[in-house]
């Protein structure tokens, strides 16, 4: 199938290091703040598929991701402090139809405790640091690295350890949860899941730096039989920065082997990207990201992906308001025993969003 979407986002206002601080006591060390972001999207899709018409479709402008939250941090001294977050989000419906604000949600909701130094303990639903692993993640909506490690886990404990300039080393455990990030009952429940990441940042010199990233995660997972399977993730990230310009490189892999009927799944994907600043407010970038998925079973399928995208975004009021315009190619071709299909998509986004 040959998709060509047409996209605007015509307001989005993005969680961002930005926040509204509701309450900021030095006496007792209390900070109270809220964020949060309305990201509302225009498209239209014109599609094409092997041995089918080219068929077009129109979205109206809807939520792309809207969400708002709290953060209250207790500075408990000797260095030590107590984070409690929450942000909530919205579900769209499956068909992408309509507004897009239904169902608002708790997307994260955790506890921790920490040392400025030594790290930070948690446990909620709460954003991993694998999420970070990944180095290409810099454009906006139609950004090709989503990435196999998990982000966004639910009901799970992190450690993250800072003792180490520039360096950042974590690790995750969670049990049984049958819910997916989104807070919908998951195909496949979780039975538990174990990651480790580590982080590093390593300055070359006034206008050069690197970044380096390594993880792996592994969940077990429960099918509708009760029989349990494995899904194990690798990661590693890479991001040279070197005066105006960043250079990155992931790769990453995640094999799942749900049952002797579906047989063994095998994911890669390499991805790269180049970010340039062209001035203080003025950005253009790329990514070009080939992904790869193996099904190996009584019907061997293998898909192949080839993914392109140019951007530029403009800061039209600095760290509050930017603008940006997104264009995005997938070619994406299906081998299945001897046949095979081709499916094509285009993807133009226009979007504006604003922080606090």
């Amino acid at each position: 199938m040959k998709k060509w979407v047409f996209t605007l986002s015509a307001l989005t206002l993005a969680t961002s290091a930005q926040a509204y601080s509701l309450i900021d006591n030095k006496e007792t060390g209390t900070q109270f703040e809220a964020d949060g972001s309305l990201r509302l999207t225009y498209k239209n899709v014109v599609s094409k598929e092997d041995g089918r018409d080219k068929t077009q479709r129109n979205y109206p402008i809807q939520n792309n991701g809207s969400r708002f939250g709290f953060k209250l941090t207790q500075q408990l001294g000797n260095d030590f402090y107590g984070v409690g977050r929450v942000q909530f989000r919205f579900r769209s419906r499956a068909d992408g139809s309509l507004h897009g604000f239904y169902d608002p949600y708790t997307h994260y909701a955790y506890g921790a405790i920490g040392h400025k130094k030594y790290g930070e303990l948690s446990y909620g639903n709460l954003l991993s640091l694998g999420d970070s692993v990944r180095q290409t993640d810099l454009p906006n909506t139609l950004s090709v690295s989503d990435g196999l490690l998990p982000g966004t886990v639910r009901s799970a404990a992190q450690y993250v350890y800072k003792g180490i300039d520039n360096l950042q080393l974590g690790v995750l455990y969670g049990g049984y949860d049958k819910r997916n990030s989104n807070t919908t009952v998951a195909t496949n429940p979780r039975k538990n899941i174990f990651a480790t990441n580590a982080l590093y940042r390593w300055n070359l010199a006034d206008d050069a730096k690197l970044n380096l990233g390594l993880g792996y995660a592994r969940d077990r997972l429960k099918n509708t039989d009760g029989s349990t399977f494995d899904r194990n993730s690798v990661g590693f990230g890479s991001a040279l920065t070197y005066g105006k310009t960043t250079y990155g490189l992931d790769l990453e892999q995640r094999k799942t082997d749900p049952s002797a009927r579906a047989g063994e799944i095998t994911e890669r994907e390499v991805r790269t990207l180049v970010y340039h600043r062209l001035t203080s407010d003025w950005r253009i970038y790329g990514q070009y990201a080939y992904k790869t998925k193996k099904t190996e079973n009584n019907q061997l399928r293998k898909e192949k992906t080839n993914q392109y995208l140019l951007g530029t975004e403009y800061q039209i009021v600095p760290k509050y308001l930017k603008t940006f315009v997104e264009w995005r190619a997938d070619r994406k071709k299906t081998e299945v025993v001897a046949q095979t299909s081709h499916r094509r998509e285009m993807t133009t986004v226009i979007g504006l969003r604003a922080y606090w």
